[in-house]
């Protein structure tokens, strides 16, 4: 194997196991639903409604043109509830209403779209991180390379292309 294929071959794993693509430019994410750090109301969680909350970026890196997100579990090895793609920069969408034009994911409970936070009753609280991922290309582009159902990993060779900046917004629950 040449030294080349041996690089890509250790980027594509270190990034399929980390959902973060290093990138030098940081934008916020932000909400109202609840407290950057703090608990996730029930609605947003497998004991309420099950939606996706409120959530929206600003000062995006100026050549952003479309976004990714993804939800975590980070207590438990990275659990995906959430993966999206072709998010318009729209500045924000409301409590289970993406806006036009974006694509679902599937997610570890090997379903489409949003599965929110379900911890094992009795456990310490875990952290869910909310990432978004800025892209150069306009929410059109990935059509063609991710498709509705595709897990994060693909999402994120997917957009590795074109990663302006990244932005992160965290809250716990437990039951």
């Amino acid at each position: 194997m040449t030294r080349l294929a041996c690089v890509a071959l250790a980027l594509a794993v270190a990034c399929s196991q980390d959902p973060q693509i290093d990138s030098s430019k940081h934008f916020r994410v932000v909400t109202e639903a609840f407290d950057p750090g703090g608990r996730l109301p029930p609605k947003y969680t497998c004991d309420g409604d099950d939606v996706v909350p409120s959530l929206g970026w600003e000062a995006l890196p100026p050549d952003t043109k479309s976004l990714a997100a993804s939800l975590t579990d980070e207590d438990a090895d990275g659990f995906v509830h959430w993966v999206a793609v072709g998010i318009p920069d729209v500045g924000h969408f409301t409590d289970g209403a993406l806006p036009t034009g974006a694509v679902q994911g599937s997610n570890d409970f090997g379903s489409e779209g949003y599965r929110g936070p379900c911890p094992p009753p009795g456990d310490a609280p875990h952290h869910y991180v909310f990432t978004f991922y800025g892209l150069d290309k306009p929410s059109t582009f990935f059509r063609s390379s991710f498709h509705a159902g595709d897990p994060l990993d693909e999402m994120l060779d997917a957009i590795r292309c074109c990663v302006t900046g990244t932005g992160t917004i965290t809250a716990t629950y437990d039951r």
